[in-house]
């Protein structure tokens, strides 16, 4: 087997549970980086939160982020593709939850906007502390999101909703779900993330392997959680770390050990560097 291609996602799946990438598992990166195998980065984040990964980012051109909505070339400092919801289309979801008991932000420009009336209450609606913590540190606090959104010339990457009580939540996946303008997926229990409709990271590793002119049967792909089974169903080498969901599980070609056993690489070394 010729790997070429690593695609990861990250929280859950490369980062432990401190949102850190182990020794181990940034030196089996390193390796297969002097093999000039790619490593790119498939997550939820936005750019400033990619940046938070700072010895991953040395290693790294080409960044999916947001779910897909934009592929960045770091090199080049550059969007190369993106799907984006447009400000009026935002508008109009956001509206239509926020009669329900949830907090919400949004993720424009490479960055994230929010209220202090959510950011002060993060806890209160089960996020784990270094969520929360990364979110204080990604998230700019606006005076209302909706009028944000409203009054933004261009368009948003992807909208987060945030849920205590999660019958809500399964009530709001299928109001949204029924809608058939946008995608809904979610990366934590009690999640919903919005974007556009063609935005996913299946469609995004897709489009950039074909990008960098490489099959996809070259391409090793890395996911925990609902927001990778698209990547994670296609006809590539994909592997699901042991804390996965399992639908994930199920569909992955392999299943290596969990996050905070340093999964990533443990499967590298197996299938990828050979140590």
């Amino acid at each position: 087997m010729e790997i070429k291609t690593i695609i990861t996602d990250l929280d859950h799946t490369l980062l432990d549970e401190k949102k850190r990438i182990s020794d181990r598992t940034l030196e089996a990166l390193k390796k297969c980086r002097t093999r000039n195998i790619e490593i790119i980065p498939a997550t939820g984040r936005n750019l400033l939160g990619l940046k938070e990964c700072r010895e991953l980012i040395s290693l790294v051109r080409y960044a999916i982020l947001a779910n897909g909505a934009e592929i960045i070339d770091l090199q080049e400092n550059k969007w190369i593709k993106r799907e984006l919801l447009s400000p009026l289309l935002a508008v109009d979801v956001l509206e239509e939850v926020t009669p329900y008991s949830l907090i919400y932000d949004v993720f424009a420009d490479g960055t994230g906007k929010s209220e202090s009336r959510f950011l002060t209450h993060l806890e209160d609606y089960g996020i784990e502390p270094e969520i929360c913590r990364m979110m204080r540190k990604t998230r700019q606090a606006v005076g209302d999101v909706i009028e944000y959104v409203r009054n933004k010339g261009t368009g948003i990457e992807k909208i987060n909703l945030y849920f205590s009580d999660l019958r809500a939540k399964e009530g709001i996946r299928m109001l949204l779900g029924s809608r058939g303008d946008i995608a809904v997926t979610s990366s934590l229990y009690n999640n919903l993330e919005i974007t556009n409709k063609r935005a996913n990271k299946g469609n995004a590793v897709r489009w950039l392997a074909a990008f960098l002119e490489i099959p996809l049967n070259q391409v090793m792909i890395f996911g925990d959680s609902e927001n990778d089974a698209t990547m994670m169903s296609l006809p590539a080498f994909t592997v699901a770390v042991e804390n996965a969901a399992t639908v994930i599980k199920e569909t992955a070609d392999y299943v290596t050990a969990s996050n905070r056993h340093a999964g990533v690489a443990l499967a590298l070394e197996k299938f990828v560097t050979g140590s």
